[in-house]
């Protein structure tokens, strides 16, 4: 199991790449929840609608609702150790 300090310690790294990218954090419910970013930064049903060129979702399960935040994006890429993670069949299935 994966402790809590480590997975926030990956989230550092998260704003880390979007800053030298030139991009912004957008978060799923817990990370707001947990306060490791401010609310303004959900995306989601019950956040933000955004659109990226490009999307890069870390450690993002999949969720229906935060899914329905970033369809508008033009590149959609997904990192998570889990290869059985929903969003990869939900990236399979915006590519047909």
């Amino acid at each position: 199991m994966v402790e809590v300090w480590e997975v926030k310690k990956n989230f550092e790294l998260v704003k880390q790449l979007a800053d030298v990218c030139g991009g912004v954090v957008g978060a799923t419910r817990p990370a707001t929840e947990d306060e490791w970013i401010p609310r303004s930064h959900q995306v989601g049903q019950s956040g933000k609608i955004v659109a990226p060129k490009l999307y890069i979702a870390c450690g993002i399960s999949g969720a229906t609702q935060h899914i329905s935040g970033i369809m508008g994006s033009d590149y959609i890429v997904a990192i998570n150790k889990d290869e059985d993670a929903p969003i990869f069949l939900m990236l399979q299935i915006l590519e047909l």
